[in-house]
């Protein structure tokens, strides 16, 4: 019956990480999930540093120039990073860097020049948020009577920056940073498919297209 055979698959799954065979391939589908994973992590951790380490310096530089030239620039890069789609970004790269410019190669996966322009769709889509994460925990921390007792005894901008306003305003950017590699790894299913990159991604809607 049908109950039985769907509950003897989630069993499967359960007890030995048995996802079946497929319909199409005849190959056993854990199999095929093990070979593609590492594809699409390099892609996912390669997004996660991108992501941070641009997202939390251009908040600090948004958080220290409030309301100047520079804040009004990086808060409309956040809008425009979050509202844009990740497959236009990477059609937009692939035509600057990989046609025009030829820098790096269009699509494929076979070295890590492969890897710049598919991490960076997704690594800029993500720098906007945890940038504009990055500056509102700062500046909420910058407002502070420990802030103000650290300029009186006159410690440089540098120090009261890095060594007490960031520290404290970790909490937030660290929990918008965690959640970042596990977009990054549902991101990567319309990446992959732009770039042709053979991740988890590009298996999953080969999968769907043809009912598998």
């Amino acid at each position: 019956p049908f109950f039985q055979q769907f509950g003897n698959y989630l069993w499967k799954i359960v007890s030995r990480g048995d996802f079946g065979i497929s319909y199409k391939t005849g190959k056993n589908v854990t199999s095929a999930l093990l070979e593609r994973f590492p594809t699409t992590f390099i892609l996912a951790i390669a997004t996660c540093v991108i992501a941070i380490l641009l997202g939390v310096f251009l908040g600090i530089l948004a958080a220290n120039r409030q309301g100047s030239w520079i804040d009004n620039i990086l808060r409309l890069f956040g809008m425009v990073g979050v509202s844009m789609p990740i497959f236009w970004l990477g059609l937009l790269l692939i035509l600057w860097f990989a046609v025009q410019l030829k820098m790096f190669p269009v699509s494929g996966w076979y070295g890590p020049k492969y890897v710049v322009l598919p991490a960076l769709a997704m690594g800029l889509t993500f720098t906007a948020s945890i940038m504009r994460t990055t500056r509102s925990s700062m500046l909420d921390c910058i407002k502070q009577d420990y802030v103000t007792t650290a300029l009186a005894k006159g410690q440089s901008d540098r120090v009261i920056t890095y060594h007490h306003v960031l520290r404290n305003a970790l909490i937030p950017i660290i929990t918008a940073a965690g959640s970042v590699f596990g977009i990054a790894l549902a991101g990567a299913v319309i990446t992959e498919q732009v770039f042709s990159i053979p991740g988890l991604g590009s298996l999953m809607v080969n999968a769907i297209t043809t009912r598998d």
